[in-house]
């Protein structure tokens, strides 16, 4: 009884406005309906197979608390329904042949619901409904200056940048039980007995700098440093930047002249030694402070 039906576009377009000027921008979209019915497998095995699906009436047989009629199991709703939009744009400019400046914008989202709805499975029971709603964002801004020449047996790469995120997440929740019926009254206004409504709101942001430096001396002898700098709302107030420098020295044997006799048992080698910090932001939202709630009694 499962199914899954999802429909999808994509549109991308690139534009060289200028010699100095490309633009360009890129976006997909994917609509999803599922009905899930993973749960019926469970409720076949636990079926005794004495145990008549019907009643003499044709009404569906309830059994007990402890059997549910996998039949009773196919006509529950377990339904979600998501949204998903990905969508991106940039815009570069080339000052010189060797300097170059980008500016990107990256934007997520996604909507799912879902409803669910249980209906009495045996005599005395009753049935219980539960919806969600919930939405979720990303939105990337990031400028990056990127600086490329070779002079002779030089080769130089540098690149300055500077980025912004942003994410969001809301939901709200709500069920109840002891509706009217199965099948025309199982909106959550209906419910007979209300159960626990709730709703959330989390966001947080990320602003970064960075840069980097690599150098290539007769290609052969190379050198890479980094230095980035992040500030998280997801830490305290007092503690919300983090520093990170990273440096690289690397030495490719084969381009040497006495390895040249190798080259057909060795064709590359190269030795490389770095050091550098790294860190993470992977902690949960507010996760820095106290949280005060409520609770509902009686």
């Amino acid at each position: 009884g499962s199914n899954s039906r999802t429909i999808g576009a994509r549109f991308n377009f690139e534009s060289l406005v200028s010699d100095k000027i490309k633009f360009g921008m890129n976006m997909d979209a994917s609509s999803r309906n599922a009905n899930n019915k993973d749960a019926m497998i469970g409720k076949i095995i636990g079926m005794r197979p004495d145990y008549p699906a019907y009643n003499e009436d044709g009404t569906i047989n309830t059994i007990d608390l402890y059997t549910k009629n996998p039949l009773v199991e196919l006509l529950d709703k377990n339904e979600s329904v998501s949204r998903n939009i990905n969508a991106a744009g940039f815009l570069e400019y080339n000052f010189y042949k060797f300097l170059k400046f980008r500016s990107t914008l990256n934007a997520q989202y996604q909507n799912v619901k879902y409803d669910q709805f249980a209906r009495a499975y045996y005599e005395g029971s009753v049935n219980s409904g539960k919806q969600k709603d919930s939405q979720s964002y990303t939105i990337v801004w990031d400028n990056l200056l990127t600086f490329y020449k070779t002079m002779g047996r030089h080769d130089v790469t540098a690149m300055l940048g500077h980025s912004v995120e942003r994410t969001s997440y809301d939901y709200m929740e709500a069920n109840g039980s002891n509706y009217p019926d199965d099948d025309i009254l199982v909106n959550l206004g209906s419910a007979a007995t209300r159960g626990a409504i709730n709703s959330n709101k989390q966001s947080s942001s990320l602003v970064s700098l960075f840069a980097r430096v690599q150098y290539k001396y007769n290609n052969r002898y190379l050198f890479t440093g980094t230095f980035r700098t992040d500030g998280s709302s997801r830490f305290g107030k007092d503690n919300r930047w983090g520093y990170f420098p990273s440096a690289a020295l690397a030495w490719i044997l084969t381009e040497e002249d006495f390895m040249k006799p190798l080259k057909d048992i060795v064709s590359y080698i190269k030795i490389r030694a770095s050091y550098g910090l790294t860190g993470s932001q992977n902690l949960s939202y507010y996760s820095f402070t106290g949280y005060m709630g409520s609770n509902r009694y009686n």
